[in-house]
């Protein structure tokens, strides 16, 4: 014999329901990357967590309203790999609250490149789903897991395919007019013509000035780009010729800007493979130009 539900349950797991659509809603998830705010780098960034989440949940044991209990959950692909401690929202009059989560979670070396880092805020309670206590999903926010990118400067130098470090000549820039030694390899080879359009690599230079003052050489490409070199020209100044290592798919080089390279901010062009020896799926994204004045 079936058991009936009584009016009063009933109404209130409808308003349950009700309140619970509103809240998800309304509710955000914040999630800070660090040292790049834009790009979540496998063994290198940092994830830090805030939230707006209404301040009082309904509690199903007592039928009253009271103080609620958030956490951020974090999976790196299908694992769970991290679990902010639980928060439980201050007393107040206003209907949601900021909360900011303590803990950071760092990016382990494990994840593949390419797997989604998914960082969900739950809040602990009994679940008129599942019928027992534990934390629900209030919403959740995702990132993708990419290498981080190969650094060249004047102090490190940039690492070639086989994990040996590739010269930079003397001042972290070639001498002017000489041919940089990755350049000789970056010639495209009759292999490279039978690569499909779409499934080559495209390099993509552009420049930004925080955190730190560079060049980026991105390749947002679909195949690894082969090396080539970055050239800085301006009137009046003698060329300069920087080694551009090879470069994953979805991944840079940067190139900080030294005392070398500080004059190049205006008036000037930098262009990256600039003899055009890398067979890219575009060529039109190559050339960054300065602005007239500082």
């Amino acid at each position: 014999m079936s058991k009936k539900v009584s009016v009063p349950v009933l109404v209130l797991l409808l308003l349950t329901a009700a309140d619970w659509l509103t809240a998800q809603d309304a509710t955000t998830l914040t999630v800070t990357v660090m040292p790049q705010p834009d790009r979540v780098e496998i063994g290198r960034s940092k994830l830090t967590f805030s939230a707006r989440a209404p301040r009082r949940r309904l509690n199903l044991k007592t039928g009253t309203m009271g103080q609620a209990n958030y956490r951020v959950s974090v999976r790196c692909g299908e694992q769970q790999c991290y679990s902010s401690e639980p928060v439980v929202t201050p007393e107040g009059s206003s209907e949601f609250v900021t909360i900011a989560f303590t803990g950071t979670f760092s990016v382990p070396s494990n994840v593949a490149a390419g797997a989604q880092i998914c960082a969900a805020l739950e809040a602990g309670g009994f679940s008129a789903w599942s019928g027992k206590y534990g934390y629900s999903e209030m919403t959740h926010v995702c990132k993708t897991a990419l290498n981080p990118p190969v650094i060249a400067s004047g102090s490190r130098a940039p690492m070639a395919a086989s994990g040996v470090a590739a010269p930079i000549p003397r001042g972290g820039s070639a001498q002017a007019g000489a041919r940089p030694p990755a350049q000789a390899t970056a010639r495209a080879s009759g292999s490279a013509l039978r690569v499909p359009l779409q499934q080559r690599p495209d390099l993509q230079l552009t420049y930004d000035a925080a955190p730190v003052a560079r060049w980026l050489v991105r390749n947002v490409g679909m195949s690894m780009s082969p090396a080539t070199s970055l050239k800085f020209a301006r009137a009046g100044v003698t060329p300069r010729l920087v080694p551009v290592p090879k470069i994953a798919p979805g991944s840079w080089v940067e190139f900080p800007v030294t005392p070398e390279l500080d004059q190049y901010l205006v008036n000037s062009t930098a262009m990256v493979d600039p003899e055009k020896q890398v067979m890219e799926l575009s060529e039109t994204n190559n050339e960054w130009k300065s602005a007239t004045s500082r």
